[in-house]
């Protein structure tokens, strides 16, 4: 197990090739990351590392890490369109599934059929295969593949309300 720094002290680290400072300041974990790990780039950080000790020590340090060369730059999240449920298929067939829509043909025809009945509230979905006029073979092909896809968007909702 590691050792603990001393109190107001940077520590330098290489992480996945990049330059890493971590250090404690008043019961807070700080992190920077300044670049590719090489040696240009460590003499450059040892100005970095001095100014935040230096400031920690004076009581003046920046807790917004800007006066350290590094910008926060504060992103607006779009709202995210919701998806249609052909597009949550597909997504579905490609990603969990594992296959292309376009070329295994269960998938391709009730990709279709999703087309087809437009923009539906999911709990319709049995309702609209009922309505169709599949033999029973098909019929239970849909529904399970229908079955499938309906637990994976219940279960993909709960993780992303979590």
């Amino acid at each position: 197990m590691g050792q603990k720094n001393q109190k107001g002290t940077v520590t330098v680290s290489n992480a996945d090739q990049r330059i890493r400072l971590r250090w404690r300041y008043q019961g807070k974990r700080y992190s920077l990351s300044l670049g590719p790990y090489d040696k240009v780039n460590l003499k450059a950080t040892n100005k970095v590392v001095l100014q935040i000790e230096l400031d920690m020590a004076n009581g003046q340090f920046d807790d917004s890490l800007i006066k350290y060369g590094v910008k926060v730059v504060k992103t607006v999240e779009e709202p995210k369109k919701p998806q249609t449920i052909v597009a949550c298929f597909e997504k579905w067939v490609k990603d969990y599934k594992q296959l292309d829509c376009d070329k295994n043909s269960d998938y391709y025809h009730l990709r279709g059929t999703l087309k087809k009945w437009g923009e539906i509230n999911p709990s319709e979905m049995l309702a609209r295969l009922n309505s169709e006029n599949y033999s029973p073979k098909t019929y239970n092909e849909r529904l399970s593949m229908l079955k499938g896809f309906s637990l994976w968007m219940v279960k993909l909702f709960q993780d992303k309300t979590v």
